[in-house]
C-alpha cells in the first residue's frame, strides 16, 4: 500500500503563501512500513517464493524438466520403398548449378517465374533454335492437366489405378494384389451375418470391448503410419468382429488399417490415391461395404469394396463452358472454395455438403442427378452438416 501525507501550510488558513513542504510517501505491504517502494516489492516477491515453496509447484516443475527419451518414430505400417529393382545402381555424378557459378545457361531456360503459374523462358544460345540469343521474350502458362490439378478426369479409379497413383516410394511389386485380397475378405465379411448387428450398439460392444481394452498408444503393436502424409479425417469400419480404420491425409491419400493383421509384409496397411488435395471427410455407409470422401479438391467419390472402384458421384466446376454439363456446374468461387464436409442423407441417395464459403448443398444423386438447394448460411467456412 502506497500512502501520501502533505503537513500543512498557512497557505491552507487563508495566511499569507509560503513555501510547502514536500510530500512524503510511505510504502506499506501486510502491516510492515518500508522506507522505498523497492524494498515493498522485495517483500512481495520473497512471500510469493515462499508460497510456491510451501506448495510444492517448484519441485513439480523441477521434474517436468527432466529430459525424456524422445519417442521414435512408429515401424510399422507404410516403408517407403528405397531399392527397387528398376532403380539404377550406378548414378551419374551431380551436376554443378550454373547459377550458382555464375554462368549462363546454354539453351532455353527459366528466366523468371511469375503469378498464375506464368513463366518466361530465355534463350542464350545458338543451338536453342527457338529464342534468338540473350532473348527473354517467350511466355508461357502452366496449366493443370485436370480441373484443380484433380487426380483424373472423373473417370472410375480401380484398385490397380489407386495403389499406383501413390508413386513408386509407396508402391511395391505385392502392393495391388495385397490390396485386392484384403478388400476381397472385407467385402465378405461386411456381407457374413456378425456384421448385420452394427445397428445394435450394445452388441457391437460387447464383440470388440475386450479388443479396443488393449489397445495402447505406447504400444508398438497398436501404432502404425496409415498415410505419408498429415490426417485431415478418420473413420471406422462398422465390424462388430474387426478394428478397421481409414484415414485421409494432406495429399488426397487414403490408408486402410486392420489393427489385428497379423502380416509382417503390410501390417495390415493398405495404401490408395483418389484425391489430388486433403481428404476433408470419410464416412463408411452402413453395412461396411462402401466408403464415402470428400477432398478439397472438390470431389467426392465412393469406394464400392465388392467391385474395387472408386466412383466420383460429384465434382464442383466453375462456370468454364467445358463443363456446363456437370452436376457441379458453377459452384466453384476460385481458389478460396473447397468441399467442406460431405455425409450421405437419410438414404444413400441423397448426399450433403458444406463448403469452406459457408455454403450447403444437397444433391439428389438419383438417375442423372441434381443440386435440390444451394444455400449460403455461413460468412466462413462451414465445418459439419447433420
Amino acid at each position: 500500500m502506497v500512502t501520501t501525507k502533505r503537513r500543512s501550510s498557512n497557505a491552507d488558513k487563508g495566511a499569507s503563501p509560503v513555501k510547502t513542504e514536500p510530500e512524503v510517501q510511505s510504502f506499506s505491504f501486510k502491516g510492515v512500513v518500508y522506507e522505498s517502494y523497492e524494498e515493498m516489492v522485495k517483500a512481495k516477491r520473497q512471500r510469493n517464493a515462499d508460497m510456491l515453496e510451501k506448495s510444492g509447484l517448484l519441485d513439480a516443475a523441477a521434474q517436468m524438466k527432466v529430459p525424456s527419451k524422445k519417442s521414435e518414430a512408429s515401424k510399422r505400417g507404410l516403408r517407403a520403398d528405397r531399392k527397387r529393382k528398376d532403380s539404377p545402381t550406378n548414378l551419374p555424378p551431380r551436376r554443378a548449378s550454373s547459377r550458382l557459378k555464375g554462368v549462363q545457361a546454354d539453351d532455353i531456360f527459366i528466366a523468371d517465374e511469375m503469378r498464375g503459374g506464368k513463366i518466361i523462358l530465355g534463350g542464350s544460345g545458338d543451338s536453342a533454335g527457338v529464342l534468338p540469343s540473350g532473348s527473354h521474350i517467350y511466355v508461357e502458362e502452366k496449366t493443370d492437366k485436370f480441373f484443380k490439378n484433380r487426380i483424373n478426369d472423373g473417370s472410375p479409379l480401380d484398385v490397380k489405378d489407386a495403389v499406383e497413383l501413390t508413386g513408386h516410394k509407396w508402391v511395391k511389386d505385392d502392393s495391388v494384389s495385397n490390396a485386392q485380397s484384403f478388400l476381397e475378405d472385407l467385402n465378405m465379411s461386411s456381407k457374413s451375418s456378425d456384421v448385420k448387428h452394427v445397428l445394435s450398439p450394445r452388441g457391437v460392444a460387447e464383440n470388440i470391448s475386450s479388443q479396443i481394452s488393449q489397445l495402447k498408444i505406447d504400444s508398438e503393436e497398436c501404432v502404425a503410419k496409415v498415410v505419408p502424409d498429415r490426417i485431415y479425417s478418420v473413420a471406422f469400419h462398422p465390424s462388430s468382429s474387426k478394428i478397421i480404420t481409414c484415414a485421409g491425409d494432406k495429399q488426397g491419400y487414403i490408408g486402410l488399417w486392420d489393427v489385428d493383421s497379423t502380416s509382417e509384409v503390410t501390417d495390415g496397411v493398405y495404401l490408395f490415391r483418389p484425391h489430388s488435395s486433403p481428404v476433408s471427410n470419410l464416412e463408411w455407409t452402413k453395412c461396411g461395404t462402401k466408403l464415402l470422401s470428400s477432398s478439397y479438391d472438390g470431389t467426392v467419390k465412393l469406394f464400392d469394396i465388392s467391385s474395387q472402384k472408386f466412383t466420383e458421384i460429384f465434382a464442383s466446376y466453375d462456370e468454364s463452358p467445358e463443363f456446363k454439363d456437370r452436376l457441379g456446374y458453377g459452384l466453384d468461387e476460385g481458389h478460396k472454395f473447397w468441399i467442406q464436409y460431405t455425409c450421405f442423407g437419410p438414404s444413400e441417395n441423397t448426399l450433403y455438403l458444406s463448403t469452406s464459403v459457408g455454403g450447403v448443398v444437397q444433391v439428389d444423386l438419383r438417375s442423372k442427378g441434381k443440386i435440390a438447394f444451394d444455400l449460403n448460411l455461413s460468412e466462413k467456412k462451414i465445418n459439419s452438416v447433420r
